[in-house]
């Protein structure tokens, strides 16, 4: 089981191309959260089961990579395979430190997108 969860669905219908996440913490948002870990944490992408009020239901999530690019981005996971987990490294890069990664989903009519949240060091 996993230390934190994010679970991933899509705000709105038909076209919209933004996700509606929340996390295990109870942190929400269209678009985007932070998610915040501490070493050793693994999390884990799921589709959401129930998702909230206004948002409704992906296919998949197909994989959850680093952004690359990303000016100050740190070393904070470490993704898993499948690629849709990642464990926080130990020891911690620092208070604060966040790194932005990229959920990659499969829509109910297949077709493909992604959204770009970020992780964020509590110790």
């Amino acid at each position: 089981m996993a230390d934190k969860t994010i679970f991933v669905s899509l705000q709105g219908v038909g076209n919209s191309r933004n996700l509606r996440l929340r996390d295990s913490d109870g942190d929400n948002g269209v678009g985007t959260i932070t998610t915040s870990v501490n070493p050793g944490n693994t999390v884990q992408w799921v589709v959401d089961p129930t998702p909230p009020q206004g948002a409704s239901s992906i296919l998949s999530v197909t994989s959850v990579v680093k952004k690359a690019n990303v000016p100050n981005n740190s070393d904070l996971i470490i993704f898993n395979t499948p690629p849709t987990s990642g464990t926080i490294v130990s020891p911690s890069v620092g208070p604060g430190s966040t790194e932005q990664y990229s959920i990659n989903y499969t829509r109910l009519d297949y077709s493909t997108d992604t959204d770009d949240p970020t992780i964020r060091m509590n110790s």
